[in-house]
């Protein structure tokens, strides 16, 4: 799946964010692989993103059916809304705000995402 294609994705999800949030959730492909990316997570995997934003990654993941289920952590509650906002097929994917200084979370996963997380 190229980022034209992911684009055309999330713009037939009329998803309801704010007008920022929206263009550079339909904008991302073109900046980081996740074409690339997705291809990395072997299917039907357990996939753990840490720092999942407004849950993109997993959105995709999901849409794609290559994932069974998925957890997405943040910082951001604001960012973790919005993922839950999204228009999801099923409820395999979660979201969670993490609080600053928490340090644990459990779950079996046969995968994790740190997209931005290192980088920043």
């Amino acid at each position: 799946m190229r980022p034209r294609e992911i684009r055309q994705i999330i713009r037939k999800q009329n998803i309801a964010f704010p007008i920022k949030e929206k263009l550079m959730m339909e904008w991302r492909p073109e900046i980081c692989p996740f074409h690339i990316l997705a291809d990395c997570v072997p299917q039907g995997a357990n996939i753990l993103d840490i720092g999942c934003g407004a849950g993109l990654f997993l959105f995709l993941l999901s849409h794609m059916r290559r994932i069974a289920g998925g957890v997405g952590i943040d910082p951001d509650t604001e960012k973790i809304r919005l993922a839950k906002s999204l228009p999801w097929p099923d409820d395999r994917v979660r979201f969670h705000g993490i609080e600053e200084g928490e340090r644990s979370f459990e779950a079996e996963m046969d995968c994790v995402a740190m997209i931005d997380v290192i980088h920043h």
